[in-house]
């Protein structure tokens, strides 16, 4: 992502400010191993993130143009529409590493960032299933991945919803510690039953 690498240390990207694309006022981070400050909550956090010690940041400002305060997800540009960033960090041993960047946008865009992300990495590897509704209903569903042996970008045609999709970008060997310390925890909660 533009100007924030994967690999960062927590402290690296504390000492960004986040970048706006919308006019928004105050653009800040929160994360979620500091107290929230008033009005803001982390959104779309996975509870197994927390409990493997992820510390999970995200972005919010102040809505302009409205006569009192009102604090909102911060969202950037992705191609012709916008989504609010999501940032988690994992520990190498040493510092909390930026593993994991992810957005969730409006699938009306997903054909733009799709073709933009073909043009700027080439061909992605493409596995095609059935997206399931919880009403039963069917819609096709695509996972392009571009992967260069240090990092991948994953873009999900519809992402827990029919009408999103998710942009993931991770670093490959801080995903790898991810994985291992949740695979360990689903062997701890099996070996107790």
């Amino acid at each position: 992502m533009r100007g924030i690498p994967l690999g960062i240390t927590l402290a690296e990207y504390r000492a960004i400010t986040p970048f706006s694309d919308n006019g928004y006022i105050n653009p800040r981070s929160a994360c979620s191993d500091q107290p929230m400050p008033d009005g803001v909550r982390l959104e779309d956090v996975p509870p197994h993130d927390t409990e493997v010690g992820v510390v999970s940041c995200q972005w919010f400002s102040d809505m302009p143009g409205l006569s009192f305060k009102m604090v909102t997800r911060h969202f950037i540009a992705l191609g012709e529409g916008s989504g609010p960033p999501g940032f988690a960090f994992i520990s190498d041993g040493r510092a909390q590493r930026l593993f994991r960047i992810g957005f969730k946008a409006n699938s009306d865009y997903y054909a733009g960032i799709h073709a933009a992300l073909f043009q700027n990495y080439g061909a992605p590897k493409v596995v095609t299933s059935i997206f399931l509704t919880q009403a039963g209903g069917q819609f096709p569903n695509a996972t392009s991945t571009w992967d260069n042996g240090v990092s991948s970008i994953v873009l999900e045609q519809r992402c827990g919803q029919t009408d999103r999709y998710c942009l993931t970008y991770r670093h490959k060997a801080l995903s790898q510690v991810y994985d291992r310390l949740i695979a360990e925890r689903a062997r701890l909660r099996g070996a107790k039953i």
